[in-house]
């Protein structure tokens, strides 16, 4: 059965290339008529950028043969997804229909120069004539206080108050984006967590019994799928009260 399968496609793959043709029309759908103006011409297969040409009709799509070579023009950026790796192109005209073809190009990386969002790769955006990644910042601040006149001061058994609040960031091309964050206490314990729109700030406060001669409190601020390194998107501070 598979035998039958592989000889039907090689078969069609055949008769197509050597069906006769005297114009383009007179081929399938992806092929061109190679020597139509001789009136017995023969449908051949267009040819993917950026393979060798003799031609523009023989390039497929919208390309071009230029030097030998079919190359990946286009009128705005959706005219690339026909090409290799089209969803990372963008093109050169500006992204608007445009009399004028531009061509399909990578979109670029982090400071490498730009003239629009669409020029820079995926999670990044054109500022100041540079692709970047979005800006994100994430800032916390806690605050421990003893019940004695020297509030920095503690005894065992004492209730200590404890305040803290964290601010998160996040700018992207088209201003304030989409933040999901949370507080963990001590590193384990969730003290928190927010969904909305940047800035987004997450405050809280509870009291606790100092069991020692030292008593310690750290709070950490974490900003979920974060686009930048992770030292961007967590923030943490501790305070300490000693005996």
């Amino acid at each position: 059965m598979q035998y039958m399968i592989t000889y039907l496609i090689v078969m069609v793959a055949l008769t197509a290339q050597a069906k006769k043709c005297e114009n383009h029309g007179d081929c399938n759908s992806n092929w061109y008529c190679e020597n139509e103006k001789s009136g017995n011409g023969t449908c051949v297969k267009m040819i993917k950028p950026p393979g060798a040409c003799n031609r523009s009709v023989a390039c497929l799509g919208g390309s071009h043969c230029e030097n030998g070579t079919c190359s990946e023009r286009c009128r705005s950026d959706p005219d690339c997804l026909v090409y290799r790796k089209g969803r990372h192109k963008y093109c050169t005209s500006g992204g608007l229909v445009t009399l004028v073809k531009g061509y399909c190009e990578l979109q670029k990386n982090d400071e490498e120069v730009c003239s629009r969002h669409q020029e820079c790769k995926k999670k990044r955006f054109c500022k100041n004539g540079t692709c970047k990644k979005a800006e994100e910042v994430a800032a916390c601040t806690i605050k421990c206080v003893g019940p004695h006149l020297n509030p920095q001061k503690i005894k065992i058994g004492d209730l200590v108050n404890v305040t803290y609040s964290c601010t998160f960031g996040r700018q992207g091309p088209s201003g304030p984006m989409p933040i999901v964050a949370q507080l963990l206490s001590n590193r384990k314990i969730k003290a928190g967590s927010a969904n909305g729109t940047s800035p987004l700030t997450i405050s809280g406060e509870y009291s606790e019994i100092a069991r020692g001669g030292v008593f310690t409190h750290e709070i950490r601020g974490e900003m979920k799928k974060c686009i930048n390194n992770r030292k961007f998107c967590k923030a943490g501070e501790r305070c300490i009260l000693r005996t």
